[in-house]
């Protein structure tokens, strides 16, 4: 990951925004780690990322809405993103999602190894 490179991370759980944090680092990268929703429009404003990272179900902001606000954004509209889910993503849901992320991981399944392999094939980084 080169050192330019700068990854939003989005997820209300802090444990899950400093494991990718310590991931993300790990190859080099900067990144802001937000707690909800309601801070990316502002931060998306203010900066230009190259990967977003983002929980599917948070309580100020749905994934869905964190997504929208990155695509309609017209430094980031085209960056990768990660979707990350606490829940199961039923086959209908999953083809909506991928229709406008790159990749959906499930946090119950979740392993560095899988991870790391996302992050190699949604990258830039």
């Amino acid at each position: 990951m080169d050192e330019n490179k700068r990854i939003l991370i989005v997820d209300d759980e802090k444990l899950i925004r400093e494991i990718v944090s310590r991931i993300v680092q790990k190859r080099g990268a900067d990144f802001i780690a937000l707690s909800g929703g309601k801070e990316v429009k502002q931060t998306l404003e203010n900066n230009v990322f190259h990967l977003a990272v983002v929980d599917l179900l948070m309580p100020d902001a749905s994934g869905w809405d964190v997504v929208k606000m990155i695509r309609n954004d017209k430094n980031n509209s085209s960056i990768p993103i990660i979707i990350l889910s606490g829940t199961k993503v039923s086959s209908d849901e999953k083809t909506k999602l991928l229709q406008e992320v790159n990749a959906v991981v499930n946090k119950t399944t979740f392993s560095l190894q899988i991870f790391e392999g996302v992050l190699d094939n949604c990258s830039t980084i």
